[in-house]
């Protein structure tokens, strides 16, 4: 299964299907889409992927490419500042501080609890 992110090319997640090898093509409708991904099973999917995809066929706006870009290079970030071979209270610690300091890890504003 692969799952079709179009960030790149600035087009929205049902320009093209949301699952390739799906016959038929694109489902026509968000709830056969969401049938389709949670058929699969689990060891077949990329849960983060499974998740943007299940949102792109509810708010087709989403980008999941643009969505997993700025999740890896959060996790980049946070394995930066925790170090290496940081404790899991470390990697907590980095993740932690990524969400609540404001930085230029989150353009100076960070998330509101």
């Amino acid at each position: 299964m692969s799952l079709v992110g179009t960030a790149e090319t600035g087009e929205r997640c049902f320009d093209k299907p949301v699952l390739t090898g799906v016959a038929g093509g694109a489902p026509s409708e968000p709830a056969n889409v969401i049938r389709q991904v949670l058929s699969r099973p689990d060891y077949e999917l990329d849960f983060l992927r499974t998740k943007l995809s299940i949102d792109c066929a509810i708010e087709p706006s989403t980008h999941i490419e643009m969505v997993v870009g700025k999740i890896d290079r959060f996790v980049k970030q946070a394995r930066i500042i925790a170090g290496c071979n940081a404790s899991e209270t470390a990697r907590l610690g980095a993740v932690r501080k990524l969400l609540l300091d404001a930085g230029p890890w989150n353009e100076d504003q960070p998330l509101r609890v």
